[in-house]
């Protein structure tokens, strides 16, 4: 996905600036930041930020292995690839996993993250699918709420809610790093 607000790939912003896109941890450095974590006794990691975590091809390993080490899970993700074998570890040692959906039907969320507009039902009936699990892993969504979606608010918590997410974090677009500009986009 491709979200025109997304920190890493906004030219307004400058979280992202230095970022590689194809840059991934190499498996064997995976496993060992996963010792060093363990050994250190680390209560929690999440997975978020800079791209989309399930699509890392170690993901389920890496989760397994830190579940077994008694650290907490959770994630931040965009829900296109929440199946197989990452949501399964997810679902076993899953603490909480948050998706980020910010349009309330398929042109809307094909706009929102330059994809087809079969993917918000793809999407959806993921985390339905995800939530009929026996899992522990409490299921969440994030918003991004900017003047095109705002009227939608109501429309798409009432899908989320139907589709087994159990809460929903509502923030405000940010489009630059002066504040001041972001109040005046959102009063407008």
């Amino acid at each position: 996905h491709s979200c025109y607000f997304c920190a890493y790939r906004n030219d307004g912003l400058s979280l992202g600036n230095d970022m590689m896109v194809r840059d991934r941890i190499p498996r064997e450095k995976m496993q060992e930041i996963c010792a060093d974590l363990i050994a250190m006794d680390v209560k929690a990691v999440t997975f978020s930020g800079g791209g989309e975590p399930l699509i890392y091809p170690y993901i389920a390993e890496t989760i397994t292995t830190l579940a077994k080490g008694d650290i907490h899970i959770g994630m931040l993700s965009n829900g296109s690839r929440l199946r197989g074998k990452a949501a399964d570890a997810m679902a076993e040692h899953g603490t909480w996993l948050r998706v980020s959906i910010d349009g309330w039907d398929g042109a809307s969320y094909a706009r929102y993250r330059s994809v087809e507009e079969t993917e918000f039902a793809k999407v959806i009936d993921n985390l339905h699918q995800f939530s009929k699990r026996q899992s522990r892993c409490t299921l969440g969504a994030s918003v991004i709420i900017d003047k095109d979606n705002a009227a939608h608010l109501f429309e798409l918590c009432s899908i989320l809610k139907n589709a087994g997410v159990v809460h929903a974090k509502l923030s405000p677009c940010i489009l630059k790093n002066d504040g001041a500009e972001n109040n005046r986009y959102h009063v407008a």
